[in-house]
């Protein structure tokens, strides 16, 4: 691990459908936004979210599938890995 290096320590919400808000704690993470990552998808940040050193919240989004949650921060420090299983929303169709 690198000085500084983000380390994803937990998350609140660890399954969901898109659109679940996944909030990440850990160190590191920096003052002001970076990226998080869901499977290589990039999470949208929930509106009005504070990017802090050690949390940050996010929405599942649309096109991610189960894997693990990555957050780099704007200075390309990237963190430690963390699982996350991911539901489909069940559709029933109109009669």
């Amino acid at each position: 691990m690198l000085p500084g290096q983000p380390v994803i320590t937990g998350l609140i919400k660890t399954n969901g459908n898109a659109g679940t808000p996944i909030t990440l704690t850990g160190i590191n993470f920096g003052t002001s936004t970076g990226t998080v990552t869901i499977n290589g998808v990039v999470a949208p940040l929930k509106p009005q979210t504070i990017w802090t050193p050690t949390s940050v919240a996010v929405s599942i989004p649309a096109s991610a599938a189960s894997g693990l949650v990555i957050l780099s921060t704007s200075s390309g420090l990237t963190s430690n890995g963390v699982p996350i299983k991911l539901t489909e929303a069940v559709s029933c169709p109109v009669q």
